[in-house]
């Protein structure tokens, strides 16, 4: 069957579906400027730009329960800090090296620009971590204690959110399983493996 006269617009990829976004927002609150990214009219796929200026705070050793420390970069919306406010935080953790892997450089920069705190931090035994790397091994109690670190910063207003695709969302599944009251929102993308 041949069909005539008919075209579909392409649709941009976007590093961030709003849908996704929105679900962040759901369960962690607006950023820091009480505002919910807006859809532009010139191109309604297009994810809005960030609106803030962000600092990063680069190699923060954030010691888990049995003593190993996991190197972690912070992505902070620099007014909202400056002012003191309590940040809801993302949270994104991977075994790619936070310092080029853009899966978790790009959202980290995208969400604080936003109003966001970030932590992204490299698993047990990757790159600036300390401890020895085994897959999915200490997945849960590291995100479990990273949780916990990051909901008692005195930047956090104490909600976080998971984001990551591939393994960075399968070790959402496994933080997940943990229930850690701070943990209330997370988006695992195309994380199949772990369940």
């Amino acid at each position: 069957m041949k069909l005539s006269n008919f075209s579909i617009r392409e649709r941009p990829a976007s590093p961030i579906p709003m849908a996704l976004l929105s679900a962040i927002v759901s369960a962690c609150g607006s950023g820091a400027d009480g505002a919910f990214p807006r859809v532009t009219q010139e191109d309604p796929y297009a994810p809005p730009p960030p609106h803030m200026e962000v600092r990063v705070e680069k190699n923060i050793m954030v010691p888990m329960r049995d003593g190993v420390r996991l190197a972690t970069d912070l992505y902070l919306p620099t007014e909202p800090y400056d002012r003191g406010d309590k940040l809801p935080v993302v949270m994104i953790r991977l075994p790619y090296d936070k310092e080029s892997y853009g899966g978790a450089i790009t959202p980290a920069r995208y969400f604080a620009g936003h109003g966001y705190a970030v932590v992204v931090q490299d698993m047990r035994g990757k790159f600036q971590s300390e401890g020895q790397y085994l897959v999915s091994a200490a997945d849960r109690f590291d995100g479990y204690d990273t949780v916990e670190w990051a909901s008692t910063q005195e930047w956090s207003n104490g909600k976080i959110g998971t984001y990551g695709c591939s393994y960075l969302g399968e070790n959402q599944t496994q933080l997940m399983a943990m229930r850690h009251p701070a943990h209330v929102a997370a988006i695992p993308q195309a994380a199949g493996g772990a369940v």
